[in-house]
């Protein structure tokens, strides 16, 4: 994946709206590519010589079955945002999901930029609180099989369940409109 070069510029430019911290949120359907995203733009502000962590909306979910439900934006708007905005080392939830239970928070320290990084981090809950909003689109068979691919076949149900709900949570919240850039996934 090709980072924009414009796209670098606007993130090391932008003005902090969650505290002292620049938060990036990447969303867009599952398999679309928001992880590696989210890496190759951590090395390029590391590079920059700037402080950046990532933080994966993979540990913020309560399970398969609720996943995308009112209760994660009630975490990102109570816990994450507010955490992040402390300017202080903070904690965020974290779901494990092989005992499908939470489990010990992950510790953060204070970044200059945060990257919000997986389905939902673009809702209304965290958009008054983000500099730069990404989106990253891809079609729904090539995202489903980018995510069995990785992720094992074994979830092939759940993630037919989880790819609904994405489906209805896009459209409710108006994530790829409100983004700042969109991105081809596929590209």
């Amino acid at each position: 994946m090709q980072i924009p070069v414009n796209l670098l510029d606007d993130i090391l430019k932008a003005e902090p709206k969650c505290g002292s911290a620049v938060l990036i949120t990447i969303d867009g359907p599952a398999g679309a590519g928001k992880t590696t995203l989210a890496e190759l733009l951590r090395e390029k502000i590391v590079d920059a010589g700037r402080t950046v962590e990532v933080l994966h909306m993979d540990d913020i979910y309560d399970g398969w079955e609720s996943a995308l439900g009112g209760g994660l934006s009630t975490r990102l708007r109570n816990d994450v945002v507010p955490a992040i905005a402390s300017g202080k080392p903070y904690q965020t939830p974290r779901f494990d999901w092989l005992i499908n239970t939470w489990d010990e928070p992950l510790s953060h320290q204070s970044t200059e930029f945060v990257i919000l990084e997986g389905v939902g981090s673009g809702q209304r809950a965290t958009r008054a609180a983000t500099s730069i909003a990404i989106w990253i689109d891809i079609s729904p068979k090539v995202g489903m099989e980018r995510v069995l691919d990785r992720d094992g076949f074994g979830i092939e149900r759940e993630m037919k369940h989880f790819k609904k709900q994405e489906l209805l949570h896009f459209a409710t919240e108006g994530t790829a409109s409100a983004a700042d850039y969109s991105l081809d996934g596929a590209s």
